[in-house]
């Protein structure tokens, strides 16, 4: 049994790597620096043979390749062209250089806080969904050893969310307590959610919508849990992003034929402490941004790492230059969020109305 197993894994590796890897003696391979620099032309050359060196890959321009790519057409696409061009070298870790780049990242927070309802809260951006959540786990990670003592923390979440927090949980010691969702409903089972629930819980989890099948799960009832208990509720709205907030202003929330019903999800909840919302989904600015939101700056602060004794922290007669970003990777792609509030403009230039996907 064991052989046959293996017999099939290594079957399905070279399924997949047939899929994935150019092969064949046309195939050219890059894989050492050239003695001399190439021509623009050149690369522009190169980057179409390798565009279509694969045969039979799906072209996303064909509008059917669901959650992969998110265009919201070649005006808005020249929109993140322009505006990446223009701060393509800049460096987030020196806003006193690019005080711009601050700023704008600054907005963008404003702009989703705003949109969930609010607007007195706090965030960050990051560089995608699954940093989002995982910044949302060291928080209240870092909020629960503080606040209430708990060094073995657990989490609750629902079968159907985002494999994001299962890795953060790995990385930051966090046990998972994973619940079924209803079979009917498709929303995580809350009776199953109480009864998980124990003094080394930090936060609870629901999506609004979750990646599986795109459904919601009970966000006010996970609420009045989460108040009872004096724990966090993280929702994950990293898909909903820019649909979940405007189906209530579109006049869509009632649902069609008494399904479909948009149910509370955003900060207006009772127990709702955070949400992560994905910018470069509905957002549609390019891959490599999204946004976490806190009810309050007192919690955020739990996301911050601070080290002010960093041999490369210096003091001046001025300033005291101290390493705290706020992110894992606090130097990632900014010209993207620069791409982002490029974007959120121009969908304020259109009347405040979100592209149909």
């Amino acid at each position: 049994m064991a052989a046959k197993v293996e017999t099939e894994m290594n079957k399905a590796k070279l399924d997949i790597e047939n899929q994935l890897v150019p092969k064949g003696a046309d195939v050219v391979r890059h894989l050492s620096l050239p003695d001399k620099g190439k021509s623009l032309e050149w690369i522009v050359s190169q980057m179409e043979i390798m565009d279509n060196e694969l045969s039979g890959h799906s072209n996303w321009k064909n509008g059917k390749i669901s959650g992969a790519v998110y265009h919201g057409g070649d005006e808005l696409e020249n929109v993140i062209v322009q505006a990446y061009q223009r701060y393509c070298v800049s460096n987030p870790l020196h806003p006193s250089v690019f005080p711009a780049i601050r700023k704008m990242e600054a907005e963008i927070v404003a702009m989703c806080l705003k949109l969930y309802n609010n607007p007195n809260g706090a965030g960050t951006m990051t560089s995608g969904g699954t940093e989002s959540i995982i910044m949302a786990l060291k928080t209240y990670r870092d909020w629960a050893r503080t606040v209430k003592g708990i060094v073995e923390p657990e989490i609750v979440i629902p079968s159907t969310a985002h494999a994001a927090f299962d890795k953060g949980a790995a990385y930051f010691k966090i046990k998972v307590h994973t619940i079924p969702i209803d079979p009917v409903t498709r929303k995580v089972d809350i009776k199953r959610v109480k009864r998980a629930i124990n003094p080394n819980t930090i936060m609870l989890v629901g999506s609004a919508i979750n990646f599986p099948d795109g459904n919601q799960d009970d966000i006010a009832a996970l609420g009045k849990l989460a108040s009872y208990y004096k724990i966090g509720l993280h929702v994950d709205c990293c898909l909903g992003s820019f649909i979940m907030p405007y189906l209530e202003r579109a006049g869509l929330a009632h649902g069609e034929d008494g399904k479909y019903k948009l149910s509370p999800f955003d900060f207006r909840v009772p127990g709702v402490t955070s949400i992560s919302c994905d910018t470069h989904k509905y957002g549609f600015a390019p891959k490599g941004t999204s946004v976490i939101m806190y009810r309050d700056a007192e919690l955020r602060k739990h996301q911050y790492y601070v080290n002010p004794h960093w041999s490369g922290s210096h003091s001046s007669f001025q300033t005291k230059v101290v390493y705290m970003p706020p992110l894992l990777c606090p130097d990632h792609g900014k010209p993207i969020s620069v791409d982002s509030i490029a974007i959120q403009r121009s969908f304020i230039t259109r009347g405040n109305k979100v592209p149909v996907p």
